[in-house]
C-alpha cells in the first residue's frame, strides 16, 4: 500500500505466491476514498512458472497447470483467483 491521503494504490499480486489479505485490510480502513490497482490481475504462466516456489505448500497451485492459451484457460484462472475471499 502506498499513500498518505484518502486513496491507496496496490501493486501486483499473484495467486500462487500467497494471499490477498492486504485487500481485506484495506477494505476495513475507513479513511480510504479510492483505490488504484497497478499491475496485472491474472498471469498466463504454467503452474511451475513464476512465483510457484511455495504454491504447493500453500495449496495455491495455479489452474489450469499449463500455459494459458485459450479463452477457457483464462476463465479458469480468473475463477481460481476469485476463490480467495479477500479479493
Amino acid at each position: 500500500m502506498c499513500a498518505r491521503s484518502g486513496w491507496r494504490c496496490s501493486p501486483v499480486r499473484i495467486y500462487p505466491s500467497g494471499y490477498f489479505n492486504v485487500y481485506a485490510d484495506a477494505a476495513r480502513q475507513d479513511d480510504i476514498d479510492a483505490a488504484l490497482h497497478i499491475g496485472d490481475y491474472i498471469y498466463e504462466y504454467e503452474s511451475t512458472g513464476y512465483a510457484c516456489g511455495n504454491a504447493e505448500a500453500l495449496g495455491r497451485v495455479s489452474e489450469p497447470r499449463e500455459l494459458l492459451l485459450r479463452l477457457e484457460d483464462y476463465r479458469r484462472r480468473y475463477a481460481q483467483y476469485r476463490t480467495d475471499p479477500d479479493l
